[in-house]
């Protein structure tokens, strides 16, 4: 329940080039039981719900909370 993980799973290798120019690379590939990768696009949740938008801060909702106390109250 929540938003989408952010996509990063493994320590990048990062190398400088000659010019003082630097890049990384991730230095691993991870994938799931059906060989999906979820490299930038990152995990989705199975109940998506948008948490930590400055207004709900604001305004002390808890929209992932209030989610899951509906998800309860209906099993």
């Amino acid at each position: 329940m929540g938003e989408s993980t952010q996509g990063v799973f493994c320590d990048p290798l990062s190398r400088r080039l000659p010019n003082g120019w630097s890049f990384a690379l991730p230095n691993a590939a991870h994938r799931d039981a059906v060989d999906r990768a979820y490299d930038v696009t990152g995990v989705p949740p199975d109940v998506p719900v948008r948490v930590f938008a400055k207004e709900d801060l604001r305004n002390g909702r808890d929209p992932g909370m209030a989610e899951a106390l509906r998800i309860l109250a209906i099993h």
